[in-house]
């Protein structure tokens, strides 16, 4: 039976694929602190003052305005 997937991969790189969540993890996070800074702050005009994140994954973020 071959083995298929990262498992098989020459190019499997465990630390790397870690590295990148943790970074994507605090990119996210730091998109939401800003959101909702900005909407305190009164930066995202009337829509944007109950702004709100619906989803947010290691590479993206959807929010509610």
């Amino acid at each position: 039976m071959r083995r298929a997937g990262a498992q098989a991969s020459p190019l499997q790189c465990v630390p790397l694929a870690d590295s990148c969540l943790a970074l994507g993890a605090a990119s996210c996070r730091a998109a939401v602190e800003a959101l909702h800074a900005a909407a305190a702050g009164g930066e995202l005009g009337d829509l944007g003052r109950d702004a709100r994140v619906i989803y947010g994954q290691t590479d993206s973020l959807c929010a509610a305005l």
